[in-house]
């Protein structure tokens, strides 16, 4: 299941093939995230840790 689908089935009281995932970032966590790991500024957190449902700030 993509993220989209996985989040609505959720909402549609259906079973998922797993929990949904949600998260929010700072902005700083972030940053710091992409220098650690050495990512340049296109990669995506969200992507890296499978979170289904994010906020980024």
């Amino acid at each position: 299941m993509t993220s989209r689908e996985r989040v609505m089935a959720a909402l549609g009281h259906r079973r998922p093939d797993r929990v949904p995932i949600f998260d929010s970032f700072w902005s700083g966590f972030v940053e710091r995230w992409r220098q650690e790991k050495g990512f340049d500024t296109s990669a995506s957190i969200v992507d890296d840790y499978g979170i289904d449902i994010a906020i980024c700030r």
